[in-house]
């Protein structure tokens, strides 16, 4: 979680504690932020509205696309299309082939995939390439309808999702009457047995009822009327199987849903420790795939810290499932039977290419995050696809390869004075200018990177790590394209 004990506005912080209560870390952030930030609980919910709406309107502001790309500037957006097929066409080749495993019988259900701001069209290509049926997309969550199957095999395949839940329904609740009788009205029944336990999460975005507590309440109270109805308890032992439910109120439309992944899907099992500011593994699969890693193209994190955005762009490129490694809080349902899971490992394990021949570089300053970054390569199963080494990003030579260099470099928020950053931005400029013909993709949050860097980018897209707002700056096109470019102009 970003160190949020900062300078910042009231609604600012009131901002990162909605969204990480609500999708990047429900259940270990609040005892820590609620330590950092300097208000009162009673503050918080004053003005949890007008900070929820500063947050859903924050991308629209800044001219955010539904996928998060700047679109204000042609010039930036002119070969848009062509990268957004190039996407949909590598998340098709770097999924299992659609139709590779077969929905069980019963009814399709409703689900629903949260992700990080900025990366619901990525989420909503490889639910695409999975052979599965979007049903709606909106800031930080894409729902899809699919049979049972989907549960196991999105789990173990969704790279830049953060968790997946069953949405039990929806509802218009401006009420607690209306939330109350809209959650007893759903079939709970088809997922929670006689003796299983129901806590209640969740959150509300610019609507009436804004008490989280009293919400919980009334969910929970809703829930065990019916299921205390239908199984003839007057109380629940709540001794068996836990499910996660979780509600999410948004302009006064309530969903009611139950939690499908457990640990959140960016753990993947592989990242025993990290740096000072890691970087999510979502995120970093994000980038990678923004950046279309190719066999014959070498892909090179000069900031590598830890090695996740190389791990993640190895695990791609070799089709290595994300969640092959780790288990989900599903798998305990009766409603998702062992076979299915059995089924969705069997194809991970057929569906990794062994014989890839791609190659990543993962280069730092300090040595003593190189030995962390190799432990972590060695347990994502990729260390003979990540090369590491001791390098200042400044000496980043071609070796007359060609490459695409991908990285999160010090913001100045944790790591370094601004000046220092800054500094470092100019350094990295001059150097990379040498580069020739690589891509480089940049992600920061400094606004003015740009202006130290020394080029403008070909496109920035607006992305979240954590709850900071960056940009990842994208060099595609070749200098000299540029130059023609200009001179069209002129």
């Amino acid at each position: 979680m970003p160190d949020i004990c900062c300078p910042l506005p009231m609604w600012r912080r009131a901002a990162l504690l909605v969204f990480y209560r609500l999708i990047a870390d429900p259940q270990g952030c609040e005892s820590r932020a609620e330590k950092c930030c300097p208000f009162t609980e009673n503050q918080m919910r004053k003005n949890e509205r007008t900070a929820s709406a500063q947050m859903y309107s924050d991308a629209e502001s800044a001219g955010r696309s539904e996928h998060g790309a700047v679109t204000d500037n042609p010039a930036r957006a002119e070969h848009s299309a062509d990268t957004d097929t190039a996407h949909r066409t590598r998340a098709a080749e770097i999924l299992p082939p659609r139709g590779s495993m077969p929905e069980s019988d019963g009814d399709c259900l409703d689900y629903v995939a949260t992700c990080l701001f900025g990366l619901e069209r990525l989420v909503g290509e490889e639910i695409d390439a999975l052979g599965y049926e979007r049903t709606f997309t909106m800031d930080g969550r894409v729902g899809f309808r699919a049979g049972a199957d989907a549960a196991a095999r999105c789990n173990m395949w969704l790279r830049t999702a953060e968790r997946l839940y069953a949405s039990l329904g929806s509802f218009t609740a401006p009420t607690f009457d209306a939330l109350f009788e809209g959650t007893k009205a759903l079939p709970w029944e088809r997922f929670i047995g006689r003796e299983d336990a129901f806590p209640v999460k969740g959150h509300a975005v610019r609507s009436q009822l804004y008490s989280i507590p009293d919400c919980q309440s009334i969910v929970k109270k809703a829930l065990a009327d019916r299921l205390g109805g239908i199984y003839g308890l007057r109380l629940l032992p709540e001794t068996g199987v836990k499910y996660q439910v979780e509600f999410f109120i948004f302009k006064d439309e309530a969903t009611l849903m139950i939690d499908l992944s457990g640990t959140a899907l960016h753990k993947r099992g592989y990242r025993a420790e990290a740096g000072d500011a890691p970087l999510r593994e979502t995120l970093a699969a994000a980038l990678a795939l923004i950046s279309r890693p190719r066999e014959e193209v070498l892909l090179w994190d000069p900031f590598c810290g830890s090695a996740t955005i190389p791990i993640e762009a190895a695990m791609i490129m070799t089709r290595r499932a994300p969640g092959c490694s780790r288990s989900f809080c599903s798998e305990e349902f009766p409603m998702f039977p062992p076979q299915l899971w059995r089924d969705a490992r069997e194809e991970a394990a057929d569906a990794e290419r062994r014989d890839s021949a791609f190659e990543t570089f993962g280069s730092d300053i300090d040595p003593d995050i190189l030995g962390v970054a190799a432990e972590n390569a060695r347990l994502a199963g990729v260390s003979d696809r990540v090369k590491l080494f001791r390098l200042d990003a400044r000496e980043v030579t071609t070796g007359g390869r060609r490459g695409t260099i991908v990285c999160n470099p010090p913001y100045g928020e944790r790591m370094g004075t601004p000046e220092q950053i800054h500094r470092l931005y100019r350094d990295i400029g001059r150097s990379w200018s040498e580069l020739g013909r690589w891509q480089k993709y940049i992600l920061t949050s400094d606004e003015e990177f740009e202006r130290y860097f020394g080029a403008r980018a070909d496109k920035v897209r607006r992305l979240y790590n954590g709850m900071l707002r960056c940009g990842l700056y994208q060099y595609f096109k070749p200098a000299d394209k540029k130059g023609e470019r200009k001179k069209k102009r002129t």
